[in-house]
């Protein structure tokens, strides 16, 4: 039998199978981890030793699992309305009952249909209500039993609120060493003893270390993981450890033998993977998704999004530095901030304002102190910003002052809008406006003669007086 650096062992309840016999003790991080014989992948809950009998409503919650041989027993952690928090080992196939870092790997996840969810401090009580999944998501990219133990299940319906509270997530601060924790499961309390499927918590359990900082205790442990101080048999696969504000840090992959220590999958090291589920989640729920998965639900996740306290779903991002448009202070990266900067969307270091208009000449095109960005003609110097039909065209650089539809080069009433081109002017067609195509043939000529008339009346007159 091969001897591996560690042993670990999960550890799923298959109901009426064989317990497994272990003692538990406490691991001192002082010195390195013995090598032991590897440990069976046995279908045997190491349940919470010591626990006490939990009945608070809150987000911890037990499923019965349909292997197709047999039903086995996890916990899980509720951390929104549809979505639950569990080990990965839980909801998959296994490819042997030896736990092997580096070699021991996943099979095929079990289909939703096979798990039974209930949040009853009492799986097998005749009250106990289940809940059914709709998915199961697990990590694409490995399935290493060392590093990649955690899932996620999407619930058909949402959780009701009077049956259970979701826990958030820590995702962005690691657990510290030293740090106290709270586990919660549903696991049998003790070995031989025949009482499994009921919920306990056991408070007081201690970190040992996080990831790397667990190099030279066990080489065992992976950066997405953390080390306890108390074994499997006093924890349930899947189930929770919770700090002190009862934000969720992990749900329980494995211990090593002799119930020495205890395994968790971190949840801070698949942050952005449990925030692209959560929000997925919401959707699906219809709910708005949570602030720690989406602070500002603009439906970008926090760990990608540009802004994550401002909502900018578009992500627009112009001098392209990470930080998106709607909370940088400095839009165009150029060291002056947006307040003090005369061209904020330029890049102007220097500055530079010939006209001293307060507009910088980076983003004055046609030096009439406007700047680009809100010029109505950015390439025709036009200072009035004159716009007659209010088109956003200034009328120095609009082809149809008047937005009838005729250029103003064709246009016989240009400030005026006359897409039929009659004659809209005529009381002042002598002043400019001119008659259409479509005008009386006679108009000129009574036009002309009126002007004869009126000129002939004038010399009349003066003869008179003369």
């Amino acid at each position: 039998m091969r001897k591996p650096s560690s042993s670990w062992i999960y550890a799923p309840l298959l109901v009426g199978l064989l317990g497994v016999g272990i003692g538990c003790g406490d691991a001192d991080l002082d010195s390195p981890i013995v090598d032991e014989e590897p440990m069976p992948l046995a279908r045997a809950q190491q349940g919470i030793k010591g626990g006490q009998f939990h009945t608070e409503k809150g987000p911890s919650l037990g499923f019965a699992i349909n292997t197709g041989r047999g039903v086995s027993i996890c916990s899980g952690t509720l951390i929104a309305p549809n979505l639950i928090l569990t080990a990965r080992h839980c909801v998959a196939e296994v490819s042997s009952e030896y736990v092997i870092c580096g070699e021991s790997g996943f099979g095929a996840t079990y289909r939703p249909s096979n798990l039974y969810i209930s949040t009853s401090p009492k799986l097998f009580d005749g009250d106990a209500q289940f809940v059914y999944a709709e998915k199961v998501y697990v990590p694409f990219d490995g399935d290493d039993m060392c590093g990649y133990d955690i899932a996620l299940i999407q619930l058909r319906e949402n959780m009701p609120a009077e049956r259970a509270t979701p826990a958030e997530p820590r995702l962005d601060i690691p657990v510290a060493r030293g740090e106290v924790y709270t586990a919660i499961g549903y696991g049998h309390s003790g070995v031989g003893i025949n009482d499994s499927g009921i919920r306990r918590v056991l408070e007081g359990s201690e970190v040992k270390c996080d990831g790397a900082e667990c190099v030279g205790f066990t080489s065992s442990v992976t950066e997405t993981e953390w080390y306890g101080d108390r074994g499997t048999c006093q924890g349930d696969s899947g189930g929770g450890a919770f700090d002190s504000e009862g934000r969720v840090l992990g749900a329980l992959s494995r211990g090593a033998q002799g119930c020495a220590s205890s395994v968790y999958s971190g949840v801070t090291g698949w942050a952005d993977w449990i925030r692209v589920r959560a929000v997925h989640a919401a959707k699906a729920g219809e709910y708005d998704a949570p602030e720690w998965a989406d602070s500002d639900g603009d439906g970008v996740h926090n760990g990608i999004d540009n802004c994550p306290d401002v909502a900018n779903p578009e992500q627009l991002d112009s001098d392209e530095d990470g930080v998106g448009d709607a909370c940088d202070d400095d839009l165009d990266g150029d060291g002056v901030s947006n307040e003090e900067d005369n061209c904020p969307f330029v890049s102007n270091p220097d500055q530079l304002d010939t006209l001293g208009k307060g507009v910088g000449d980076a983003c004055d095109d046609d030096g009439d102190g406007i700047a680009n960005s809100v010029d109505n003609c950015p390439a025709v110097a036009n200072p009035d910003q004159k716009d007659t039909d209010g088109d956003g065209f200034g009328d120095a650089c609009d082809s149809d002052i008047d937005e009838d539809g005729v250029p103003n080069g064709e246009d016989n009433c240009p400030y005026i809008a006359n897409p039929e081109q009659d004659n809209v002017c005529e009381d002042e067609s002598f002043w400019g406006c001119s008659a259409t195509a479509d005008a009386p043939p006679l108009t000129w000529l009574f036009h002309g003669l009126g002007l004869m008339a009126w000129l002939g009346f004038g010399r009349l007159k003066r003869r008179r007086e003369d």
